[in-house]
């Protein structure tokens, strides 16, 4: 017995379901013509697109016609994205910058803001490099004095204690006179 009231469950709504869509394909088209895609129906009825149909005109229940269901139109358009065109206009004026912008901007000042720290660190390395360089140069001229005095102390060393007594006269009368020379300015100042 349950099988055959399921059957007759099944035959009524399937005849609720070609009475729902007759109704619906009547108070949208013209009135002599008859609806074709019943097959159709059938298989796409359980769609989105068309349960919102079918919901509309459950809720209203009253079958006026087309000026009370939603526009899927208008609903669509609203969640349609922009154009080219008006994007492009939107790009000229400047108008709704996005996030995107924003970021843009933002790594712009970053980069400005990194290139002024890069330069102020280069201005400091120049000045350290430049005082490093004066000092290298100071230190290298004292080594050079240095080297210079010593050198000229080896050169007085050897004429104050060089052996006169197997020189020849000519030599003998240089040493000599460097070594005045040399006692004379220890003594000046």
């Amino acid at each position: 017995m349950n099988k055959l009231s399921f059957g007759i469950q099944a035959a009524y709504h399937i005849k609720s379901i070609f009475s729902e869509a007759r109704t619906l394909y009547s108070s949208k088209a013209q009135k002599n013509k008859i609806f074709q895609f019943l097959h159709c129906w059938i298989k796409m009825r359980n769609y989105p697109k068309f349960e919102s149909l079918g919901g509309a005109e459950e809720e209203e229940g009253d079958g006026s016609g087309k000026g009370q269901t939603p526009d899927l139109a208008q609903a669509n358009q609203e969640k349609r994205p922009i154009g080219r065109k008006p994007a492009k206009q939107r790009l000229r004026t400047g108008g709704d910058e996005g996030p995107y912008k924003e970021a843009i901007k933002e790594l712009i000042l970053d980069k400005k803001e990194e290139k002024k720290l890069k330069g102020e660190r280069w201005e400091e390395e120049r000045k350290i490099k430049e005082e490093r360089w004066k000092e290298t140069r100071m230190i290298h001229q004292q080594k050079i004095s240095l080297g210079k005095k010593n050198l000229m102390w080896e050169q007085e060393q050897r004429i104050m204690f060089c052996d006169l007594s197997t020189m020849d006269s000519d030599k003998k009368n240089y040493v000599l006179a460097m070594r005045h020379k040399l006692q004379h300015q220890s003594w000046l100042p």
